[in-house]
C-alpha cells in the first residue's frame, strides 16, 4: 500500500460499535450502474469511474435521528444503527449539480439522507484518493459515521477477445462472502493529521430487508412451479393442459399455506419476545415495544372463542353481498357511460 494510505483492521474500542444494515437493492443499483457504464449503455465512457452516493437513515436505540448523526464520543454507550437503503449514481464532487440531484432524490424519499459513498472497481483495497474523498464528503455532510463502500468486480467479467464465447462457470450465487467492504475514517487522538480508513468488522454490518420482502423471496425460492414436458399429440396436449391447471391450483394453495406458516412463525417470535420481556428474562426494548403496539393497532379485531349464531353469520353475509352488489351496479353504470357517452345527456350524468 502507499505510504499516504493505510487500511487498518478494526480495533476494540470503548463504547458501542456502529452497526450497519444494507438493503440488497443498494448493491443491485451499484452493480447495474457498473454494467451500464462498461457495456456502453451510458453517456460516460467505459473506462469512467463507477461512483455514487449512499442514502439511508441513522438511528440510536431504535429511534431515528434528524438527518445527521450525533457524534459517538458524546454518548459512547448509545447503540447506533446506520441503515443504507439505496445507492444513486450522483457525482461525489461538491457542486450545485450534486446538491440538485440530492434534492431530487430526497423529494421522492424524504426520509433519506446521504450516509456515505461507493466505488465499484477491480482493486482489492481503497486508494489514497478514496481516503481524501471520504474525508471531504464526511466534513461536507457533517456525519461522524460516514461510510465508504467498495464493491469489487471481476476484471474479466466484461472483457472480450477470443475466449469471449467460451462457457463460464457460474459460481457467483454460491459465494458465501460478498466482494464488498465498508470503511470509515478514523482519526487517532495523538495524531489528528494522520487519518486512515478503518475497515469495518464484517460482524458489524449485514444485509437487511423487511419482513414482507423476506416472505416474498422465500415464496419465490421454495415454491417455484415445476416445468411440464412438451406434448407431442393432441391427446397429450389436453392432458398436459389439465395437468397445468391442476398444478397452478396446487401451487397457489401451497403458496397461501406457506405465507400463513411464515406469518405464524414470525408471530411466535414476537410472542416469545413479549413473554421474555414480561418475565424479566431480557431487558425491555422500548423502541421495539412501540413498534409492537403500532403493529397491534393495525390488526383487525381478535376473533371470539365462541362460535357466532347462524343469524349473525347470515346478516354479515347479506351485508357483504349488498355492498358488493351496490359497487357492481355503480361500476357498471359508469362503464356504460364511458363506452357510449352519446346515449347520455348532461342531466343523466
Amino acid at each position: 500500500m502507499s505510504s499516504n494510505m493505510e487500511v487498518d483492521a478494526p480495533s476494540a474500542g470503548s463504547g458501542a460499535a456502529t452497526m450497519v444494515s444494507m438493503h440488497p437493492l443498494a448493491i443491485v443499483h451499484m452493480a447495474d450502474q457498473f454494467t451500464r457504464i462498461t457495456s456502453g449503455g451510458s453517456p460516460l465512457t467505459p473506462d469512467s469511474p463507477v461512483i455514487g452516493l449512499l442514502f439511508g437513515m441513522m438511528s440510536k436505540d431504535g429511534q431515528p435521528t434528524a438527518g445527521t448523526a450525533v457524534a459517538s464520543k458524546h454518548n459512547s454507550n448509545t447503540a447506533t444503527l446506520l441503515e443504507i437503503q439505496d445507492a444513486d449514481d450522483i457525482p461525489t464532487e461538491i457542486s450545485e449539480a450534486t446538491t440538485l440531484q440530492i434534492g431530487l432524490h430526497q423529494a421522492v424519499f424524504p426520509q433519506h439522507a446521504v450516509v456515505g459513498w461507493y466505488r465499484v472497481s477491480q482493486e482489492d483495497e481503497p486508494t489514497a484518493q478514496d481516503l481524501q474523498t471520504t474525508k471531504k464528503l464526511r466534513d461536507h455532510f457533517a456525519l461522524d459515521q460516514f461510510v465508504f463502500c467498495q464493491l469489487q468486480v471481476d476484471g474479466n467479467s466484461n472483457s472480450g477477445g477470443a475466449n469471449a464465447d467460451e462457457p463460464k462457470e457460474v459460481t457467483s450465487t454460491l459465494e458465501e462472502e460478498l466482494p464488498m467492504n465498508l470503511y470509515q475514517v478514523h482519526v487517532p487522538d495523538d495524531k489528528p493529521a494522520s487519518a486512515v480508513l478503518l475497515a469495518m468488522d464484517p460482524s458489524n454490518w449485514n444485509l437487511a430487508t423487511s419482513e414482507s420482502e423476506r416472505i416474498a423471496v422465500e415464496r419465490v425460492i421454495r415454491e417455484q412451479p415445476t416445468t411440464s414436458a412438451v406434448a407431442d399429440t393432441s391427446d397429450d396436449a389436453a392432458i398436459a393442459s389439465q395437468s397445468n391447471a391442476s398444478a397452478y391450483y396446487n401451487h397457489q394453495t401451497d403458496a397461501v399455506q406457506f405465507s400463513l406458516r411464515s406469518m405464524s412463525d414470525r408471530l411466535n417470535v414476537l410472542i416469545q419476545f413479549l413473554e421474555d420481556t414480561h418475565a424479566g428474562k431480557i431487558p425491555p426494548n422500548h423502541g421495539l415495544m412501540r413498534d409492537v403496539v403500532t403493529l397491534t393497532m393495525m390488526l383487525g379485531p381478535i376473533a371470539s372463542q365462541t362460535k357466532r349464531q347462524s343469524t349473525s353469520v347470515d346478516s354479515h353475509v347479506l351485508a357483504h353481498l349488498a355492498t358488493l352488489g351496490k359497487v357492481v351496479s355503480v361500476v357498471q353504470a359508469y362503464t356504460e357511460k364511458t363506452i357510449d357517452p352519446s346515449r347520455y345527456t348532461m342531466t343523466h350524468i
